[in-house]
């Protein structure tokens, strides 16, 4: 397999079927059951309708393979636009040939053209693959940031 034959496509309405795989298994482990890929379709539909965070898709030949969620904040200190990567997934038996880069490559690329001050995303402390990853790209750890939630 080769980095040449990925393809980044935004997630429209048609392909809500065959995202709903991609999501379903991030968020549920590789075997996930028909009621568990049906949720993950309502959470897609919701992403097109709320219209407030952007997914991407990554085709290799003709299957998807992963995605890329994306939104944009504001950085009030640089007066400038961020881009964050909220989820980034791919296919466990995809991995290792590009996906991920290819993905984040696109999220660069649009952060770039819309003359953003950075991007920034969040990963979990044991993700070592992610890390490597983020770190090839040049992104920085910041130590001195937390992250805090109010879950409503």
């Amino acid at each position: 397999m080769t980095r040449g034959k990925i393809v980044i496509v935004a997630l429209t309405q048609p392909l809500i079927a065959e995202a709903s795989i991609l999501l379903a298994s991030y968020l549920y482990g590789v075997e996930y059951s028909d009621e568990q890929q049906t949720e993950a379709q309502q959470i897609l539909k919701r992403f097109l309708h709320y219209q407030i965070a952007t997914p991407f898709l990554a085709r290799y030949d003709e299957t998807y393979v992963g995605f890329i969620v994306l939104d944009w904040g504001f950085s009030t200190s640089k007066g400038l636009p961020v881009l964050r990567v909220q989820a980034l997934y791919t296919l466990p038996a995809y991995r290792e040939i590009g996906v991920a880069s290819t993905l984040l490559s696109h999220a660069i690329s649009l952060a770039k053209g819309k003359g953003a001050n950075r991007l920034q995303l969040e990963t979990d402390r044991e993700n070592t693959p992610a890390k490597h990853l983020y770190a090839k790209f040049g992104f920085e750890l910041l130590p001195e940031k937390e992250v805090y939630m109010l879950f409503l």
